[in-house]
């Protein structure tokens, strides 16, 4: 199997980069961002490619002459923040690039494709109760409605042409390496990095914002289950944790990392639900009945994990920032 993964240069994709290069080889795609030192840490097992994915005959090449048969499609503009301001390229970006790599699939008869889409899906939805896998997407912003296109075509490729593919859904994504903290990056970062520089946190608000908060390792690991899972039988599914976490808990797990952070947050959602309304937990049965895999890290064990990443080697701390 020659496996391709698609925004390899971010955050998700270069960590599964890192993962499958010790063992195997694949192929890692990259547009615009590229980091010659991080491509050249993975080893001879990784191939970096550039390629717009956007552009059908570069696709096609790029697949041809890699003798590529599976995918993970991670590459996407990644939120709404950056979708807002440009709605033509988000649909490019996130809908013609799957619509692009399904083609392929189909015309070569790919053993598997997983698209990784998101629960910004969702937004007109209960938080008090669990979002299951059959549920049908609701978004309004540019980001969910273009990622939620993407899946439409996952669906109807599979339908339509028997091509093995499968739309993964994941929720906020946090863990090494990212060092930065935007807005679109979530509570975590922030309120860490802050706690492990010594600045006390005083939050008026933000403590009642909820989200299914999923460790990077957990992520990585799961769309690799997707991906040589034996058989896939639905068309959708969800990586999550089993339930969401309040930032108010995100405070106090922070604080196990990190004695001695002082860190006060007041009720409310805001500033975290600017983009992103509060959603109840992805329900994730079917993903677990088909790859076998379930998250491994609540909360405390994840924030632990990142903090000790963090403290690990010197600079990671003052690079930090917005």
């Amino acid at each position: 199997m020659t496996l391709l993964v698609t925004g390899a240069m971010g955050h998700v994709g270069y960590e599964i980069v890192r993962n499958l290069a010790r063992s195997r080889p694949v192929i890692a795609q990259y547009h615009r961002t590229f980091r010659q030192a991080d491509a050249d840490a993975l080893g001879a097992h990784a191939t970096w490619v550039a390629c717009d994915l956007t552009d059908l005959q570069a696709v096609e090449r790029l697949c041809r002459e890699h003798g590529v048969d599976s995918c993970i499609h991670l590459a996407a503009m990644a939120n709404e923040m950056y979708c807002r301001p440009d709605p033509v390229a988000a649909f490019q970006a996130n809908v013609g690039a799957v619509v692009n790599l399904l083609d392929v699939a189909r015309r070569h008869e790919w053993r598997r494709m997983i698209y990784g889409s998101t629960g910004s899906v969702f937004k007109n939805v209960d938080p008090a109760m669990p979002i299951m896998e059959d549920l049908p997407p609701d978004a309004d912003g540019l980001y969910g409605t273009t990622k939620a296109c993407g899946e439409i075509m996952v669906r109807a490729f599979r339908a339509q042409f028997g091509v093995d593919a499968a739309t993964v859904r994941i929720s906020w994504i946090y863990g090494p390496p990212v060092v930065n903290y935007t807005f679109a990056r979530g509570p975590i970062p922030p309120i860490l990095i802050d706690a492990l520089r010594g600045v006390e946190r005083n939050d008026a608000s933000g403590g009642n914002f909820s989200a299914g908060f999923t460790y990077i390792d957990d992520v990585v690991e799961g769309l690799i289950a997707a991906v040589d899972a034996p058989r896939l039988n639905h068309a959708i599914y969800h990586l999550a944790p089993l339930h969401n976490y309040a930032v108010f808990e995100v405070a106090e797990a922070v604080k196990s990392a990190v004695p001695g952070a002082v860190i006060a947050i007041g009720p409310g959602a805001m500033p975290w639900s600017t983009y992103t309304p509060i959603r109840g937990p992805m329900d994730g049965s079917r993903f677990i009945a088909d790859t076998g895999f379930r998250t491994r890290f609540d909360l405390r064990r994840g924030i632990g994990a990142y903090a000790a990443w963090l403290q690990a080697e010197p600079g990671r701390l003052d690079s930090a920032g917005l």
